[in-house]
Formats: structure tokens, C-alpha cells, sequence
């Protein structure tokens, strides 16, 4: 059987506290509350990592599978909002709240969070190998030059533009296991890039000639 890194199951550091990891599996397990097969997973992430002597051991085959060659990517990074062409409800609309895990405009109205689904299309050797579908992201930071006031004296920051954020481009890797199957569905945790109120939900299709 492959080895899970429950850190990733989870969505959380390595270094996470016992709240943290209770934190992260009450909210993952929400999501999921309806997919069985999810919630043993998380259920198990949670066992593991709050057993003292079990984290240790899952620790240590962390480390042993660290120092194994890096999974291969299956295709070039895809831009999250500009690689693909439908968005639902719209791209305006889910950019805007995306935006808002930054801005913090509307953050007590988006505790919730939703689905961000994203179907992919592998072939049969793809699908056979496996390996990573690398995602690029926009994440920001506060502007180092206003603070996060978005002003400088009397004028509107320069660096930022008066937005109080500077953009940037992350990359979020999602990790498709060997064999994987058509109509697989793999979720990921997007709280380590600073985003609370989505989830990748990632569907993968194989090439017609695969399934007939």
C-alpha cells in the first residue's frame, strides 16, 4: 500500500499542534460529511497524528519517502483562472471571493467554504504513472511599503497601488496516486496559500480511447 502523508490529508504543517490538526479534520470532515471514504481518511489522519508514538512512526516514513525522487509532473502548471474555460457561477464572481481571503473585505460572510472543481483530462499512461498536476495560484501579501494601508502620506501607495496587497503567483501541487482511476475525485486544502473559503476539488477524466 502507498504511503499517505496525513499532513497533506489534512492540509496542515508538519509542525501543527494537536488544535490545529482537531481544527483542520472538523473542517475537512464537514466537507465530506457525505463521501464515507473521505471521512476514514481524514479519521485516520487524525488517529495517526494525535497518537504521540503513531506520529512518530509516520514521521519517520515521512522522512524516508522525502529523500525518494520527486513525483514527475504530468503536465506544465496550469494558471488556475486563466487555463480554464468554465467557471461557474462566473469567473468574476468566484475571483471576487477569492480575493476576499486577502482583502478581508467580506471575510465574516465566507467562513463557509466551497468546492473550486477542476476537471482534468489524463491519458491511459498518465493515468498509469501517476504524479503531480501542478497549479499556479494568486496569493498576496502586504504591501512592505504602506503596511497594508494602501497610502503613503497623503498619495495612494505606488507599490500596491493603493489595493494595501501586492500580488503573487504560488504553486499548489496535487498529488495523483498511481492507477488512478476515471471519475476519481482528489480534494485539497488550500489554507497553507492563506484560502478559507475554497477547496480544490480536482475530477479526473481519461481520454475516450481509455474507457471504451
Amino acid at each position: 500500500m502507498a504511503f499517505v502523508d496525513y499532513y497533506l490529508v489534512l492540509g496542515v504543517p508538519r509542525d501543527a499542534n494537536g488544535s490545529q490538526i482537531r481544527r483542520a479534520h472538523r473542517s475537512l470532515s464537514h466537507l465530506h460529511e457525505d463521501l464515507a471514504s473521505r471521512l476514514d481518511e481524514l479519521q485516520q489522519a487524525l488517529d495517526t497524528l494525535a497518537d504521540p508514538r503513531e506520529r512518530r512512526e509516520h514521521d519517520e516514513r515521512l522522512t524516508r519517502a522525502d529523500e525518494l525522487p520527486a513525483p514527475h509532473d504530468l503536465a506544465p502548471p496550469a494558471h488556475l483562472f486563466d487555463s480554464f474555460e468554465t467557471f461557474r457561477p462566473s469567473l468574476g464572481a468566484i475571483r471576487s471571493r477569492w480575493d476576499d481571503n486577502f482583502t478581508h473585505r467580506s471575510h465574516a460572510k465566507t467562513r463557509h467554504r466551497d468546492a473550486l472543481n477542476v476537471r482534468v483530462t489524463l491519458t491511459a499512461d498518465q493515468a498509469r504513472r501517476g504524479g503531480v498536476l501542478p497549479l499556479i495560484v494568486p496569493v498576496a501579501d502586504v504591501c512592505p511599503t504602506c503596511t497594508g494601508t494602501g497610502r503613503t502620506g497623503h498619495f495612494a501607495c505606488d507599490t500596491c497601488e493603493g489595493h494595501g496587497l501586492t500580488w503573487r503567483d504560488a504553486r499548489v501541487d496535487v498529488l495523483l496516486p498511481a492507477n488512478v482511476r476515471d471519475g476519481a475525485t482528489v480534494s485539497v486544502s488550500l489554507n497553507r496559500i492563506g484560502v478559507e473559503n475554497f477547496y480544490l476539488s480536482v475530477h479526473v477524466a481519461l481520454t475516450p480511447e481509455t474507457t471504451g
